[in-house]
């Protein structure tokens, strides 16, 4: 066609060339792309994967010291520190979910500074509250070990006069309770039981009051004044004899030797193991009391030696009758068989109403006594020498 223009071969040839180094330089830009592309794509994968296989440690160590220290507060404290126990309870439970969320995470790539906040914060509370309450329960022990201690002194100021009634049922019963209760008041202490040691303080106050009064009851008598006056009425008529004379106190325990009203020897007396009761009737354990004067001197005795007196006189055997028409006793008797005699120092009374003394305190009695001496026992009195 004229005017066309028509390539030659080397033009053509040219061309083609050059069409196909541009198809195959946006073939090698694409695979450039592609590969960064993937490249990129690894090492996110590489990233992600390294870190869901080994992420960032949580505080472990901490976190365990939080929740022992936790549960060593609620153990120990939770009622003597509740504000400081409740206040850790709250952030342990904070610090419980966040940790759960950070375990639940695919991937974790930092760690929760919040926690390891959290975890100092519940140790610290739960410590406080452990502090708390042990200062609190020292000071509850100590006034309760000073609550213990007098109540042990009031047992302690009782107890001779308890050894000395040692037959007296209710008394010893009374007694016994009451420094069972005091031991388990110090027991409580050694375990820190506080609610129990508040309930053993005050059971053992009660016992011990009532073996005040146990004992009271047997020991008013010596502060009645119609029998003080009696006593006393019999000590001075004694005294008015003359000569040698013994007097019997049973309150104080004492046997006296006195002559022309000047006391020569004194020795402790044990009586009968309801001895600071006057004799009544056969049987009942009890160290009469009155006017009697000893009958023989006996070298051979059951207990030692002896020296019988003239019991019962027809005073005892009046107020025997008396006791037995009003009901208060049966018909065995008022009794017989009353001696001053050795065998004592058993620091109780445990006769079966005798008088007791020890036998190197009889020998001495042998030197000074005769037979027909007078001998008074009283309950309680003002007697030679006081």
């Amino acid at each position: 066609m004229a005017g066309e223009w028509i390539p030659d071969a080397g033009t053509a040839y040219a061309a083609g060339a050059l069409r196909r180094r541009s198809k195959g330089g946006i073939l090698t830009r694409r695979r450039v792309a592609w590969a960064a592309v993937l490249l990129a794509l690894v090492a996110v994968a590489s990233f992600v994967a390294w870190y869901a296989f080994d992420p960032p440690p949580l505080p472990v160590r901490q976190i365990d010291k939080a929740r022992v220290a936790f549960r060593d507060a609620r153990a120990r404290a939770s009622v003597l520190a509740k504000p400081e126990v409740e206040e850790a309870k709250l952030k342990a439970a904070i610090l419980d979910r966040l940790v759960a969320e950070e375990q639940a995470k695919p991937v974790r790539f930092s760690t929760n500074e919040r926690i390891t906040q959290l975890a100092y914060e519940v140790e610290r509370l739960s410590r406080e509250a452990i502090t708390k309450a042990e200062a609190i329960t020292a000071q509850k022990v100590k006034e309760s070990t000073s609550q213990r201690i007098l109540l042990e002194a009031r047992l302690a100021e009782i107890e001779p006069q308890v050894q000395a009634l040692k037959g007296d049922r209710a008394v010893q019963r009374a007694y016994r309770r009451a420094e069972h209760s005091v031991d388990e008041v110090a027991q409580a202490e050694k375990i820190q039981n506080l609610p129990m040691m508040a309930t053993r303080i005050a059971e053992a106050s009660e016992d011990v009051s009532a073996a005040e009064k146990a004992l009271g009851k047997r020991m008013e008598r010596f502060s009645d004044p119609t029998l003080r006056r009696r006593w006393q009425a019999w000590v001075d008529e004694t005294l008015r004899s003359g000569g040698t004379v013994i007097l019997v106190e049973k309150k104080r325990q004492k046997l006296l030797v006195v002559k022309n009203r000047k006391v020569i020897a004194t020795f402790t007396a044990e009586f009968g193991r309801n001895g600071f009761s006057d004799k009544l009737v056969q049987g009942d354990a009890a160290t009469p009391e009155g006017r009697y004067h000893v009958t023989s001197k006996k070298t051979a005795s059951r207990y030692y030696k002896a020296l019988p007196l003239n019991y019962p006189t027809a005073a005892d055997v009046a107020e025997y009758t008396a006791a037995k028409r009003r009901g208060l006793v049966r018909g065995r008797g008022p009794g017989t068989n009353i001696e001053i005699h050795g065998g004592g120092g058993k620091g109780t009374n445990w006769t079966d109403g005798c008088v007791a003394v020890r036998d190197r305190d009889m020998d001495r009695l042998f030197q000074m006594i005769d037979a027909g001496t007078p001998v008074t026992i009283v309950g309680a009195a003002r007697l030679p020498g006081d």
